[in-house]
C-alpha cells in the first residue's frame, strides 16, 4: 500500500481477495465453524465464504463496509471487465462454439457511493452452486443425499491431477 501511495497509483487501485470455497475438513482439520460442511460440500461451510475489496478506489461511504449482496466467483470476470472499460465478450470461444461468459457486473457495488448502490441493490438473486444446489434469496434448496465427495476419480485427467470435480477439460482450446 505505502508503495503505491509513493507512486501516486494508490486512489485508482482495486484489491479483492476471495476464497473459492470453505476448507477442506477432512484431509487437513479446517474449521467452517459455525457453518456446516466443506470443500467438496453443498453445505455453507463449503460455499460460503470471506471476502474483501479494498483500495483507493473504492469510496469513502463504502470503506469498512460490510456487503451481504451475493457475488459469484464467475462475477469477477465480469466486474473486472466493466471497471477496466472492455467487453467481456469472448470471440475465441464463440467460434469454437462455446457458450457465452457468465457473469454480472457488480462493479457499482464496489465503486459507487452507498447513496448510489446501497448494500442489497446486487443484481444476483441467486446462486447455482452444483447440479443438486441452489440458493435463491434467504431459500437454499439440495436435492438428494450429502455425499463424501462429490467428484470422479480420473486417473488420465490432464489437468488438476487424478480428481475432476464435475468438469471436463476442453482439448483444442489451448491457444
Amino acid at each position: 500500500v505505502a508503495k503505491l501511495k509513493s507512486k501516486m497509483m494508490w486512489e485508482n487501485t482495486l484489491v479483492v481477495m476471495s476464497s473459492d470455497n470453505g476448507g477442506q475438513t477432512t484431509k487437513y482439520g479446517a474449521n467452517n465453524q459455525p457453518l456446516r460442511g466443506g470443500k467438496l460440500s453443498d453445505l455453507e461451510g463449503g460455499i460460503r465464504v470471506n471476502a474483501f475489496a479494498s483500495g483507493g478506489a473504492i469510496p469513502h461511504s463504502k470503506r469498512g463496509t460490510k456487503l451481504d449482496d451475493y457475488i459469484h466467483v464467475a462475477d469477477w470476470y465480469a466486474t473486472f471487465c466493466a471497471i477496466a472499460g472492455v467487453d467481456m465478450h469472448d470471440e475465441k470461444a464463440e467460434a469454437a462454439g462455446l457458450p457465452p461468459v457468465d457473469g454480472i457486473d457488480h462493479s457499482a457495488l464496489l465503486l459507487k457511493s452507498v447513496k448510489e448502490a446501497p448494500p442489497g441493490s446486487g443484481q444476483r438473486t441467486e446462486i447455482h452452486h452444483a447440479v443438486r444446489a441452489l440458493t435463491r434469496g434467504q431459500w437454499k434448496l439440495i436435492t438428494g443425499g450429502e455425499l463424501d465427495v462429490e467428484a470422479m476419480r480420473n486417473e488420465s485427467a490432464a489437468l488438476g491431477g487424478p480428481w475432476v470435480v464435475r468438469a471436463d477439460y476442453l482439448t483444442g482450446y489451448e491457444d
